[in-house]
């Protein structure tokens, strides 16, 4: 399973799930867990120059002969359990903790890491998985059972917002897709149903465009576009919901968990 957020991008089992967030671009931390504790904790932080890693993770490992500091795949490593990695990259100091975790599993992730950066960056946590300019940064996460959302915003005040719900028979009940997304949006919401599509070329969709109200005035609300789908595989249901200037293919750069 893929775990993506600014500044990196790892591959991780998929019984993994993040239960502790901080969405910080500069100073943040993800910690996953499983059903047999937590597994990995990630804290990322801008520096003004490369630190002394080594002396760190000593510190960090608390010293002893078993607990050298080595190099792997760019990272200096005191492997254990538990085992602590770091690394800087791009102004980004980089620190992972292994409470639980072997050897082995710790080099794969490790390995897997690759920096997210660029004109476009990759998100994915708690089921999400798209890919967005990088002058959208993540505002508002949520990550219930039965629901997960993240919001995204850019200076201009224009956002996406992707929405994953579980139980699809329970949350559909008898409205179809449109209906169900005026119900969440409620009555300040004028929508459009705009066309029919098929995300990912197999999974049945609508697009709708709608204007929200402001006060008692229509026309100085905000107008955006949603596409929303349903994965019978998995039994959920996805929205993607954009307001402001068009993201070209943005619909393709969602992809279902």
């Amino acid at each position: 399973m893929k775990l993506a957020w600014h500044p990196f991008i790892f591959d991780v089992p998929p019984t993994w799930e993040v239960i502790r967030h901080r969405n910080n671009p500069d100073e943040g931390q993800l910690h996953l867990a499983d059903r047999h504790g937590e597994q990995m904790q990630i804290f990322w932080k801008r520096m003004k120059e490369a630190p002394a890693i080594a002396a760190r993770l000593a510190e960090l490992a608390g010293g002893g002969p078993r607990r050298r500091i080595v190099e792997h795949h760019g990272w200096q490593v005191s492997f254990g359990p538990p085992t602590f990695a770091a690394r800087y990259d791009d102004t980004i100091l980089l620190t992972l903790v292994f409470p639980l975790v072997a050897t082995a599993p710790v080099r794969a992730i490790l390995e897997s890491y690759r920096p997210n950066h660029g004109p476009e960056r990759h998100w994915a946590a708690f089921g999400l998985d798209c890919v967005l300019p990088a002058e959208f940064h993540p505002t508002e996460v949520k990550a219930m059972p039965a629901l997960q959302v993240m919001h995204f915003e850019n200076s201009r005040n224009e956002s996406v917002t992707i929405h994953r719900y579980g139980m699809l028979a329970l949350i559909l009940g008898a409205d179809d897709l449109a209906t169900f997304f005026a119900r969440t949006k409620g009555p300040r919401t004028q929508l459009r149903r705009t066309g029919t599509f098929r995300q990912a070329g197999k999974y049945p969709g609508v697009e709708l465009s709608y204007r929200s109200r402001s006060g008692k005035l229509w026309g100085r609300g905000r107008e955006g576009h949603v596409w929303i789908w349903q994965c019978d595989e998995f039994q959920r249901l996805y929205c993607l919901d954009q307001c402001g200037e068009p993201i070209r293919d943005l619909v393709e750069k969602v992809h279902c968990q």
